[in-house]
């Protein structure tokens, strides 16, 4: 990865696993692309987040959701603006898996803890799949 400029950066913090999981691309990267190095680091989100904004980075934070799968994380691309990192029929998938799961809430709510998550999936329909969570 030696002289390769970094355009993207994934940072996840899964709980299952020590320390904060990133991901980095070099310029070029498309939707298929694997990255081009992944690590762990002992630095926390919010301090990778005000590292990247202080260094012209675009980032996006989000919350953990647990009902989902979903880690806490972010991503960060250089520059001023995001560019997609799913195709359509990637996007569709994931809006059918978030609705399904408050189709099941909706239906049994007494069942679940009051979480945070749900005031996610309520928001779905302004959430850009194409480049976040």
């Amino acid at each position: 990865m030696s002289n390769q400029i970094i355009t993207r950066i994934d940072f996840k913090d899964f709980p299952s696993e020590e320390g904060i999981r990133v991901q980095k691309w070099a310029d070029g990267w498309g939707v298929n692309t694997k990255p081009s190095k992944t690590y762990t680091t002992t630095k926390t989100i919010d301090e990778m987040v005000a590292w990247l904004k202080d260094n012209g980075w675009y980032v996006v934070q989000w919350p953990a959701a647990e009902v989902f799968g979903v880690p806490a994380g972010g991503r960060a691309f250089l520059g001023d603006e995001p560019l997609p990192v799913r195709r359509k029929y990637e996007i569709l998938k994931l809006r059918r898996r978030f609705t399904e799961a408050l189709e099941r809430y909706s239906r049994t709510p007494e069942s679940y803890e009051p979480r945070s998550e749900w005031d996610l999936v309520g928001r779905l329909h302004a959430i850009d799949l194409a480049y976040y969570t």
